[in-house]
């Protein structure tokens, strides 16, 4: 893995995508690491194709890294940078407060403060964009679960968020590179419904079980009635969130 430390931030003041931009950039022969940073995206987009709202006031940020691992250890990527979401959120909110759902999302009190998205926008050589939205001082409005930002928790502000973010990064991609077992177990520790009775929906279809553990791909471990079974994508329904939600 390439060095991270001292990339160059590129700063724009509105943009479609950070990570758009990143593939484009890569297109035109950018080898990275580098920040991408923007003030505002017009066409932000999360997990799964989703829209993702990038009001000015919050860090919209996409790294784009180049890699040296094989394709199946690339979903390791999204626990990494989930860690690093949670080490800067941790620092203003209580860290009690701040829990990690799988895959990649991070809760203030079970609010999402934050997104992740990572991409593949070249193969040969690997190159990765690692989006990353982080809300500072707006959360969107009108969507299927409770959001939140860090301004209602502390005090923040962009720029040093980002800055925070930029070096926690940093420090758990060195992390990953001896291996993904200990970003796995510090994950764990962190991880809402873990060892608890869960649903996953995918494609109008549920499956049940308890969450047992993380495999090697990230891959959620559920123990079922027919067995074990890995869940690569879906939506997650934990009991102790939904009641946590309920509460507040």
């Amino acid at each position: 893995m390439a060095e991270l430390r001292g990339a160059a931030v590129r700063h724009f003041t509105d943009i479609d995508s950070t990570n758009l931009e990143a593939g484009r950039l890569a297109e035109a022969g950018e080898a990275g690491p580098l920040w991408l940073l923007a003030n505002k995206q017009m066409a932000g987009r999360g997990r799964l194709g989703r829209k993702w709202q990038s009001p000015r006031g919050n860090v919209y940020s996409t790294l784009l890294l180049p890699l040296e691992t094989e394709l199946r250890h690339l979903p390791q990527l999204g626990f990494v940078v989930a860690l690093a979401v949670y080490d800067v959120v941790a620092r203003i909110a209580l860290p009690e407060k701040v829990k990690l759902k799988w895959p990649n999302d991070c809760l203030i009190d079970g609010a999402k403060c934050a997104g992740i998205l990572c991409e593949v926008v070249k193969q040969k050589p690997l190159l990765v964009a690692v989006g990353c939205g982080i809300n500072v001082s707006m959360a969107p409005e009108g969507l299927q679960y409770p959001t939140t930002a860090l301004r209602n928790h502390g005090v923040a502000d962009v720029l040093s968020v980002f800055s925070e973010y930029r070096s926690a990064l940093e420090l758990r991609v060195e992390q990953w590179r001896s291996g993904f077992q200990s970003i796995a177990a510090d994950w764990s520790e962190r991880a809402i419904g873990l060892h608890e009775e869960i649903a996953v929906m995918q494609s109008g279809t549920s499956l049940s079980g308890v969450f047992i553990g993380l495999a090697e791909d990230g891959a959620m471990r559920l123990s079922t009635a027919s067995g074990e079974k890995l869940v690569h994508a879906g939506d997650v329904v934990i009991p102790s969130l939904v009641a946590m939600r309920k509460s507040a």
